[in-house]
């Protein structure tokens, strides 16, 4: 692995003397302080109209109130409404119809750091804890939906041991283990497994590091795709970067993902590849071309795609899926860390 002095050039935001590193990663600092029917889930997805509001609605982990919370955001940036108050909140996203969303936060912070998994409805109230019916003792982060709204992958955390992908129904019940991921997988502090639900329901993706049995092996995290049933576990990136944020594109064709490259100083670009792990490439350049800049996928709809910038702090942009058009959505002195986007 790379010298601490390496990576801290692209940490992000601070808190005191502390710096959050990736938008993957942020809650690591902060919880120290404190087939037609799929077809039609994806639709109801983009339309349902009390959700999004005129001109659509991106979710963000902001701190601009001081601690991080939810914010429901017009495409132009302006709040719409704050959607949490508890602080140390991220990884918000949408139920396939829109009327709820799912997100997890810090609950205990010592002796041990736990986090929950939680869901709420589309304008923030009757939030329920989802972990604490589904188990409870461990620590659960980076919820995603399946594409009907009935299940949701999470990664789960033991207090000792390797994170694990699970999954359970929407109302918490029925958690079951999907897949233990290498013991290695966590170790670096600068991505996280961001498990994605295929659009066909089929698959997830997700990043880990792979279980290698070669002594002195480099741990780099790489992209995988899972059946839902646990089987089929395929490795699609095999290079010397940091990979995570597995996106998949609207026909599950393609997936998204957002690379660095720690040995070269080069913050985090798009990746696009085949869902085969065919045809890898990189999607754009960085925002305002400065290599000190990076990006990561966060949501891929129609022929756009929304992105977690870093310009100097986290900020919400849309792009082409060709890699043109580049827009800012937010520019503010905080930390605007976007993690859904309703069109």
């Amino acid at each position: 692995m790379v010298s601490n002095h390496l990576s801290r050039r692209f940490r992000t935001t601070r808190l005191g003397q502390r710096r959050i590193r990736n938008p993957c990663q942020f809650t690591r600092v902060l919880a120290n302080r404190r087939t037609s029917a799929d077809a039609n889930a994806r639709t109801d997805r983009r339309a349902a109209p009390h959700a999004r509001g005129k001109g659509g609605t991106i979710l963000v982990s902001s701190n601009r109130g001081g601690a991080y919370d939810i914010y429901a955001l017009g495409e132009n940036g302006v709040v719409r409404r704050q959607l949490t108050r508890s602080g140390s909140a991220f990884g918000a996203r949408y139920a396939p119809d829109g009327e709820r969303i799912v997100f997890y936060r810090t609950v205990n912070a010592a002796p041990n750091i736990v986090k929950h998994i939680f869901v709420m409805d589309f304008d923030g109230g009757n939030a329920i804890d989802l972990s604490a019916r589904a188990g409870g003792a461990f620590s659960d982060t980076d919820p995603d939906w399946s594409p009907d709204g009935k299940r949701i992958v999470f990664v789960r955390t033991p207090r000792a041991g390797a994170p694990e992908l699970w999954t359970m129904n929407a109302n918490g019940s029925n958690a079951k283990r999907l897949l233990k991921l290498s013991a290695a997988t966590g170790a670096t502090q600068d991505y996280s497994p961001l498990p994605r639900w295929s659009p066909d329901g089929g698959r997830i993706a997700f990043a880990a590091v792979a279980r290698v049995k070669i002594p002195g092996a480099v741990l780099y995290p790489n992209i995988f795709v899972v059946n839902t049933n646990g089987d089929g576990e395929r490795q699609l990136t095999d290079n010397d970067l940091l990979n995570t944020a597995p996106v998949w594109s609207p026909d599950g064709n393609q997936i998204a993902w957002a690379a660095k490259d720690l040995f070269a100083r080069q913050n985090w670009r798009v990746w696009v590849m085949n869902a085969s792990g065919a045809d890898q490439r990189i999607l754009n350049a960085p925002p305002g071309g400065d290599p000190n800049n990076g990006a990561q996928p966060v949501t891929w709809q129609a022929n756009r795609m929304l992105l977690a910038a870093w310009t100097g702090n986290w900020n919400a942009f849309l792009v082409n899926v060709g890699g043109a058009n580049l827009t800012q959505v937010t520019s503010e002195a905080a930390d605007d860390i976007p993690s859904d986007w309703l069109p």
